[in-house]
């Protein structure tokens, strides 16, 4: 079965897997909860900004 697509790198035609991290924002939103006297039970809100993106399965370059 195609899926119609092909690793830059290794040309392997296996999907990508999909991994998440936290996004800059999200940091951002942490760092200036936990410096704040008020917001300091609020700042693990920061850590549900996330970024998705892309990894070959077989290389394990980053895809765009």
């Amino acid at each position: 079965m195609q899926s119609g697509f092909a690793c830059p790198f290794c040309r392997t035609a296996r999907l990508p897997s999909t991994w998440t991290k936290t996004s800059t924002g999200g940091w951002i939103v942490f760092v200036l909860l936990a410096l704040s006297c008020l917001g300091l039970p609020f700042c693990w809100l920061g850590f549900l900004f996330k970024d998705r993106y892309k990894i070959c399965s077989d290389c394990g370059i980053k895809l765009g």
